[in-house]
């Protein structure tokens, strides 16, 4: 890689926390599927629990249960939407 790409690349990268911090209430948040699921992401987004209301979380068969789930356990800031209904969805 070309130092102009190395640094327009290095320019981009981000914290989990700093990426989430442009969700807004009332967002569609899509995530990575199966073994792509960004854990730090969805960790940091549910430590926003409080700031946000109505963020909507669509992903394909979570192979875990969800942080922002756990912390919002009244479906008022996130709302998951699994589109696969794998077993975690339904165990929720």
């Amino acid at each position: 890689m070309n130092n102009r790409y190395q640094a327009e690349y290095q320019s981009k990268l981000r914290t989990a926390e700093q990426a989430v911090q442009v969700v807004n209430s009332g967002d569609v948040v899509l995530i990575g599927e199966f073994i792509q699921f960004p854990e730090a992401l969805e960790a940091a987004l549910a430590e926003r629990v409080d700031e946000l209301w109505d963020v909507n979380i669509r992903a394909v068969s979570a192979g875990r249960p969800l942080k922002t789930v756990q912390a919002d356990p009244t479906r008022e800031h996130f709302i998951y939407d699994d589109w696969h209904f794998g077993a975690v969805a339904r165990s929720l």
